[in-house]
């Protein structure tokens, strides 16, 4: 989803995660489009459970890959 928010407070919350990819700009569009908000970014949560998708890197025994795919939409009435 990513952090940068520049004109979409109403759709993007403050604790959104890293940078922003394509898919990051269709749901954002998504959302302006009918007037939805992307609830996941407006909670702060732990690590663990910001990340959907993970990929282990067995040479540097971190995470090195990680994405945000299941988001919580609604509408603000």
């Amino acid at each position: 989803m990513g952090t940068e928010r520049g004109g979409y407070q109403n759709i993007i919350g403050p604790h959104g995660i890293g940078n922003k990819n394509v898919e990051g700009d269709r749901i954002i569009n998504f959302a302006v489009i009918n007037r939805l908000s992307i609830m996941n970014t407006f909670y702060q949560h732990r690590d663990s459970h910001k990340w959907t998708w993970y990929r282990w890197n067995e040479n540097r025994q971190e995470y090195t890959e990680k994405s945000m795919i299941d988001l919580i939409t609604t509408n603000k009435n």
